[in-house]
């Protein structure tokens, strides 16, 4: 199920368009719950349930900023995100989890991590931060692959990633 949520009227023409995020979660409340909170915000925003699914939206719509629960079916976060970097080497992400002994992965992946349960106005600032920085200050280390190996194949439904 692919959703984009824009119930704000689109930017008048000369105007700032708006920044498109992606949200990936495997729980349909917690990914509604930031939809809603993200689009009262004015972001658009565009879902996945899992990692594949989020491969598949963000190749039909390209995101400003990628949302992600790290464990979840299929593809989890870290495997999702090198990915997507490999895509665009300079996409800016947040890590939800409940395992603060990822932080210093996510540090080294140049990635943004917060812990459950989210404080969702230190999210909203986490993600105003991070679309606010100039594109070549974004991070582009996983574009390199360093720390995860995506791996590819093209055989359908075969992606996977290795973290060290």
């Amino acid at each position: 199920m692919i959703t984009m949520s824009n119930p704000i009227p689109a930017a008048h023409p000369g105007s700032t368009p708006r920044k498109t995020i992606l949200v990936v979660d495997d729980d349909d409340a917690v990914r509604r719950g930031l939809r809603w909170v993200l689009v009262t915000e004015g972001y658009q925003v565009v879902d996945a349930r899992h990692g594949r699914e989020a491969i598949q939206v963000f190749q039909e719509h390209p995101c400003d900023l990628a949302l992600l629960d790290m464990n979840m079916p299929l593809l989890n976060g870290w495997g999702t995100i090198a990915v997507l970097r490999s895509l665009n080497g300079r996409l800016p992400a947040i890590i939800i989890t409940a395992r603060p002994d990822q932080r210093n992965v996510a540090r080294e992946a140049g990635v943004e991590l917060m812990e459950k349960p989210v404080d969702l106005p230190l999210l909203l600032q986490r993600v105003g931060a991070l679309l606010s920085k100039p594109q070549d200050e974004a991070p582009a280390e996983m574009a390199e692959g360093v720390g995860f190996e995506p791996t590819v194949s093209l055989t359908p439904r075969s992606i996977s990633s290795r973290v060290p």
